[in-house]
């Protein structure tokens, strides 16, 4: 039997060096700022010494100027398909506010923002080439702006691209503001309960990949269930398909809907989550969606009138603390 084995060739190695140099110096930007940046650091960080340093970049600046070309290129990689699976320019939007902030989380949130302020006013190659990725970036928003404008999904009232600056620094200030915290925070663990077990859904057994508290589903865990949301959402689309964290049975149901809606989405523990929620209600702000003339009721049905007469006339159930939304089922 023969066992292949891959070859690094030299192009590969060179190409690994050059990523990871780039990923900390993107880091050292964001962290330091471009007078402040030591490659020495730059290099003991990403694994390497200065010499292989010198070997990839000449200097500083040109590092610079190929961290921000990495970043657009590493950027458009990861985003770009959140954007183009999107039919509604909205829908877009959001994607792209998604995408955006988890990107960040991982290559350097301050990188753009850092750059842009520290050679604001100079004619200098990293601010000319900084400056024009920004402007790609406010450009791309405010096509989408124009688009959902069209389409009506936005409102009139500021310039185009008033609102696509203000779409940008509110998601660069809200992800520049959660960086650095921690994603997660374990919760304290409840008491257990004592007397008999309750019996557990089977289907979080049969698709359980790890030994983690969290377990991501086949499509077919929900579509194939027959549960009246199908004839209530038929237009919904299903993004994924979750496991929940809990040995609970049908009678915690109740459990469920008060946590989910007594819920604080700023206190969320993850930080990304905390970004999107946050970004979301800016967004709402900009662009007028959360107004009593413009939400749930009146730019989009209400969950409610879509109910079958034998739900819609039960009594209404928990109303959310932390969303500005009115109950609508």
């Amino acid at each position: 039997m023969h066992v292949g084995i891959e070859r690094v060739t030299q192009a590969d190695r060179r190409a690994r060096t050059r990523g990871a140099l780039l990923a900390s110096a993107a880091r050292g930007l964001s962290r330091y700022g471009y007078g402040n940046l030591v490659l020495e650091q730059v290099a003991r960080e990403a694994g390497y010494t200065r010499g292989a340093l010198y070997h990839q970049f000449k200097d500083k600046q040109e590092l610079t100027l190929a961290v921000i070309q990495w970043i657009g290129e590493t950027w458009t990689q990861e985003v770009e398909p959140l954007l183009k699976r999107e039919r509604q320019p909205v829908a877009a939007l959001l994607a792209l506010a998604r995408g955006h902030a988890v990107y960040c989380r991982r290559n350097g949130a301050r990188v753009a923002t850092a750059l842009r302020l520290e050679f604001s006013g100079q004619d200098h190659p990293v601010g000319q080439e900084i400056e024009r990725s920004y402007e790609l970036l406010v450009t791309r928003c405010e096509n989408l702006i124009g688009a959902a404008r069209e389409a009506g999904a936005i409102p009139p009232g500021p310039p185009t691209r008033t609102l696509a600056l203000a779409f940008v620094g509110a998601l660069d200030g809200t992800v520049i503001a959660l960086a650095g915290q921690e994603p997660q925070r374990r919760a304290a663990r409840r008491p257990r309960r004592r007397g008999r077990p309750r019996a557990r859904p089977p289907y979080v057994h049969t698709h359980r990949t790890d030994g983690g508290r969290r377990m991501k589903l086949p499509d077919t865990a929900h579509t194939s269930r027959p549960w009246r949301i199908h004839e209530i959402t038929p237009d919904f689309r299903l993004y994924d398909v979750w496991a929940l964290p809990t040995p609970g049975g049908p009678g915690d149901f109740p459990l469920l809907v008060r946590d989910t809606v007594e819920g604080d989405t700023s206190d969320n523990p993850s930080a990304v989550a905390r970004a999107l929620f946050a970004i979301r209600w800016k967004l709402g702000k900009l662009f007028g969606w959360d107004r009593p003339d413009a939400g749930v009721g009146s730019r989009v049905a209400t969950l409610r009138e879509r109910l079958p007469a034998d739900l819609r006339e039960a009594r209404p159930g928990r109303s959310s603390r932390s969303c500005p939304s009115r109950p609508s089922i």
